[in-house]
């Protein structure tokens, strides 16, 4: 196999005849590797330790030593040799012998234009696999869906399984990510760690790929690693797939159970999400009508434009007409996380960098700390920052859910006085108050309560019974 190999190496110097030829070679050799000798030279030994019971044949023998490359015992040799077979397949669906079997149908029909744009030599450029990626709902056989699913696993640890990625960002990594090994989305993490300094191409691609991961905690893998207890756990009983886990581990963040490790991967992605709805996949499928109808001209996101949080905001400003109920929940959980964390308002967190850094630096993000530095030096912050925390306070007004502190300090008086009391509109509020004067009634409760009561009272804005019902005639007889 040594000739085969030196050609490969050195594939865009061949005529057109060897590399047609190679690649017919390669197709046909696909669905075993013992017809690959380089391949066979170095794995069987390997083959004989893991996968000796798995008849060779329709890729059946690959799949058993690629689930196997990460042992600890498994040779360096082979898994060199596996990786670089790996990686060459991503590149054309036809050298996946399985995908090529299983997807023949779904290829044909949803991804037909990207088949037939392929000459009789490879494509290179995974085109119809990302296209596979892209339309995974629409394919018909479950089979090839499982296979595409496995695929873009495969992708997110590994840049080199996703080749759109894998070449539009070809000098961002050479530049940026030099020393960083491939593997376990180590790549992809430097990559959004430098996300600024990226090219406009290796961007936009970038982001492709973190749309299309967003749907399933299989295709986070730093998350999905660090969280494996936390998944076990909490959200056991929940199935993958429609972003399901991850909303779990989002509402399970503040238990005192959760690793810091599985909580540092969860923020980071809750942050990384704020800043484009397109990231929130349940927000993103739910609210799509929504969108196009109260959203259109929020954003622009097919001309290549980033949202930041401006439909995110659009939807909480146009929530009363949301239509869809689904979509009001969704958008209710965004509100939550940002009276949270004022870095999952991505509008809010760039607004107010300057004075977040100048008088609540030493002030840790979660909990609505944040939030509370900033409304403590409200006469001393930037008239932008005061008006996204007032926007802010104005939406929190409503229910006690969105006020953290409020929530944490009064849980055991709401499950004492008002645990029937359906939340929104200020209702539990209103119930905490009138309960306020009860034995037992907890101090830093009451203080929290009081504290809500004196900002109602400066401003009128902030009780939201006062700012609903009073609404019409405060223009009457007040505008002035």
């Amino acid at each position: 196999g040594r000739i085969q190999t030196c050609l490969r190496g050195k594939r865009a110097s061949l005529s057109w005849d060897c590399q047609e030829e190679l690649f017919r070679s390669e197709v046909e050799k696909a669905g075993d590797f013992r017809l690959n000798f380089e391949l066979r030279n170095s794995c069987m030994g390997d083959y004989k330790k893991y996968c000796k019971d798995i008849k060779p044949g329709n890729a059946r023998a690959k799949d058993c030593l690629e689930d196997h490359r990460e042992d600890p015992e498994f040779s360096s040799e082979c898994k060199e040799k596996f990786e670089d077979m790996m990686e060459r397949r991503a590149t054309d669906f036809r050298l996946d012998a399985k995908l090529s079997k299983l997807c023949t149908k779904d290829i044909e029909e949803v991804c037909g234009y990207e088949k037939d744009s392929l000459d009789s030599i490879a494509g290179y450029d995974g085109r119809v696999i990302e296209c596979l990626q892209d339309y995974k709902e629409e394919l018909t056989d479950p089979s090839c869906k499982r296979r595409v699913h496995r695929l873009t696993m495969r992708a997110a640890q590994d840049i080199r399984r996703e080749e759109p990625l894998w070449d539009a960002c070809f000098e961002d990594r050479a530049q940026l990510c030099p020393d960083v090994p491939p593997g376990s989305a180590r790549v992809l993490r430097c990559l959004q760690d430098n996300r600024p300094q990226l090219s406009y191409e290796c961007r936009a691609t970038l982001f492709d790929q973190e749309d299309r991961l967003a749907e399933d905690i299989d295709f986070k893998y730093p998350m999905k690693k660090a969280c494996t207890q936390e998944i076990t756990r909490f959200c056991k009983d929940i199935p993958h797939g429609h972003a399901r886990v991850i909303s779990c581990l989002r509402q399970h963040e503040g238990e005192s159970d959760m690793s810091t490790e599985c909580r540092k991967e969860v923020k980071r992605d809750e942050i990384r999400a704020a800043s484009d709805y397109r990231l929130i996949y349940r927000l993103n499928q739910v609210c799509d009508a929504d969108i196009d109808n109260l959203c259109a001209d929020a954003c622009s996101p097919f001309m290549g434009q980033a949202c930041g949080g401006t439909v995110l905001r659009c939807l909480q400003v146009k929530q009363s007409n949301v239509t869809s109920e689904e979509c009001r929940n969704e958008v209710f959980q965004i509100e939550k996380g940002e009276a949270d964390d004022y870095r999952r308002d991505a509008i809010l967190a760039s607004t107010c960098k300057a004075d977040v850094e100048k008088y609540c630096s030493n002030v840790k993000p979660g909990l609505g700390r944040v939030h509370r530095c900033l409304r403590d030096h409200s006469t001393e912050i930037s008239e932008e920052c005061k008006k996204e925390e007032l926007s802010l306070t104005i939406i929190q007004s409503s229910d006690v859910r969105l006020n953290p502190m409020l929530s944490r300090a009064c849980q055991d008086e709401m499950k004492a006085y008002c645990k029937d009391i359906s939340p929104g509109a200020q209702r539990a509020f209103k119930c905490l108050q009138e309960n306020a004067k009860q034995v037992g009634f907890g101090a830093d409760c009451l203080k929290e309560i009081d504290r809500k009561e004196q900002r109602q009272a400066r401003n009128y804005k902030l009780d939201f019974g006062v700012a609903k019902s009073c609404a019409s005639d405060i223009d009457d007889h007040c505008k002035a």
